[in-house]
């Protein structure tokens, strides 16, 4: 969870050969994060701000914080230099 909302992480690779394996990391990456807090709770099941990291499904919640670089953490989507960055802050890189 980051800010007790649901998150997924987007890597990027490039396999250029097999045998032997060579892949490439590109060096960044996305992390879309859902709207509302994560829960449980069985009455929910239907919102998909909850359980949905999709930025196009997000876009649409009126809670949805676009790109403006002014207070990153609580945007809804992060490159990977703030995921780390926000991991470090939290102890847990």
């Amino acid at each position: 969870m980051i800010n007790n909302k649901k998150y997924d992480l987007r890597l990027y690779i490039l396999i250029i050969w097999l045998k032997p394996l060579r892949i490439y990391f590109y060096k960044e990456g996305l992390i879309r994060i859902a709207t509302k807090n994560y829960t449980l709770d069985k009455n929910s099941i239907n919102n998909k701000f909850i359980y949905l990291t999709c930025i196009e499904v997000n876009s649409q919640s009126k809670d949805f914080i676009r790109q403006n670089f002014t207070n990153i953490e609580k945007e809804n989507k992060w490159n990977l230099e703030t995921f780390s960055n926000y991991l470090l802050k939290k102890n847990r890189l």
